[in-house]
C-alpha cells in the first residue's frame, strides 16, 4: 500500500490551492469575473453592430438598385 493514496488531492496549479468553500470564497477575486462578462459583452455589441451595419449597407444597395432599374424600365416605356 503505498502512502500517496491517503493524501487528498490538490490542484497542482496552485502553490496553495482551497481546501474548504470558505477559503475559495476569501481568496476570490470578483473582478476576474466581472472582466470577463465585459469582455464577452464587448464582443457581442461589436458583432451585432458589425451585422446590423451590413445589413444596412445591403438594404440601401438594395434599394439604389431597384431605383435605378425602374428609372430604367420607365426610360424604355417612353
Amino acid at each position: 500500500m503505498s502512502a500517496h493514496r491517503d493524501l487528498p488531492k490538490r490542484d497542482f496549479m496552485m502553490v496553495k490551492p482551497p481546501r474548504t468553500e470558505a477559503d475559495f470564497h476569501r481568496e476570490y477575486d470578483s473582478n476576474i469575473g466581472l472582466g470577463t462578462a465585459f469582455v464577452l459583452i464587448l464582443f457581442f455589441v461589436a458583432i451585432t453592430i458589425k451585422s446590423c451595419v451590413k445589413w444596412m449597407i445591403r438594404k440601401v444597395q438594395m434599394h439604389n438598385f431597384k431605383k435605378a432599374r425602374l428609372k430604367d424600365v420607365k426610360t424604355e416605356l417612353l
